[in-house]
């Protein structure tokens, strides 16, 4: 380890023996974990609150982008979850459609507001947030290409 990295940013092989009781030959990389679950999982990390959000949003976003869902509240962890799964699987259209789910399930329109706030950020990489893509393709753009006069000090 280096002195400008985090001592979080390695898994301790003495950690995995001990808790897992698998041998390690050195310790590993936090980003070499997080990129081999990849290739098997779809990992998330949900923070459940906005005081904790405060304080780790930062170094797991650095570590799964998109996929770090900030709750307002940790009682909908259950919701959340269960529209990431729904979102992922494609069982769920878009956020308009998990929040008629989650209505006709009893959750009140304070939490319904929490969930689809929490999800839109990643629903919109899924292209799965309700806003249609923009049309480009018939529009003409402006391209721009005049001198705009402006001069910068020497």
């Amino acid at each position: 380890m280096t002195g400008d990295e985090r001592p979080y940013s390695y898994v301790s092989r003495a950690q995995v023996s001990l808790l897992i009781g698998d041998t390690l030959e050195q310790d590993l990389r936090v980003q070499q974990v997080v990129d081999a679950l990849q290739h098997t999982y779809e990992p998330f990390f949900l923070i459940p609150d906005l005081a904790r959000r405060r304080g780790c949003e930062r170094d797991w976003r650095e570590l799964l982008g998109d996929r770090v869902i900030c709750m307002e509240d940790p009682t909908d962890t259950v919701d959340v979850a269960a529209g990431l799964v729904g979102l992922c699987e494609g069982a769920v259209p878009d956020l308009d459609a998990l929040a008629r789910h989650l209505d006709r399930q009893g959750v009140d329109r304070q939490g319904r507001g929490r969930v689809i706030r929490a999800l839109t950020p990643f629903a919109a990489t899924l292209g799965r947030d309700g806003v249609p893509p923009p049309r480009l393709e018939d529009e003409h753009l402006p391209t721009n290409d005049a001198n705009s006069g402006h001069r910068r000090p020497r």
